[in-house]
């Protein structure tokens, strides 16, 4: 019975070493573009108008993303989840910076800002949550 040759299989051993590697490749590539891709810091917390939390946020990764749409807030306390533009409590607005509207995506190295109702004489918190990574940072506004 005749096998294939040493040079063939060596081959063969290369041709699936070389297509593991790619494979690694791909995954650790879509792994780290997901996990430095969105990211956010927190830049400051205060209080307007006695009830109005407000947290700035910056877009630290790469990649832009719709913070309305990609950023979970969440009230630290309660665990409740803050509805956007729902109208429904607990509600949070997203905006610019500035406090003008924010109509597209937030773009790297850009700071977005929320408000949330906090009630006078309250210290609010808020876990928020980026991304598909799922890093978390906590904020607290005191009113």
């Amino acid at each position: 019975m005749k096998g294939i040759t040493p040079v063939i299989a060596i081959i063969i051993l290369l041709l699936i070493t070389v297509a593991l590697a790619g494979a690694t490749w791909n995954y650790l590539f879509m792994y780290w573009e997901g996990v430095v891709g969105k990211q956010i810091e927190l830049t400051d917390t205060f209080c307007i108008q006695g009830s109005q939390a407000v947290v700035l946020i910056r877009n630290t990764g790469t990649k832009e993303f719709f913070p309305a749409t990609e950023i979970t807030v969440i009230n630290a306390t309660s665990g409740a989840k803050f509805n956007v533009w729902s109208g429904l409590p607990p509600m949070i607005n997203w905006s610019n910076a500035d406090g003008t509207n924010l109509t597209g995506t937030l773009g790297p190295n850009r700071i977005a800002r929320f408000n949330a109702n906090c009630p006078v004489g309250n210290l609010c918190s808020f876990r928020i949550i980026a991304g598909s990574a799922g890093r978390t940072i906590r904020a607290t506004v005191q009113c």
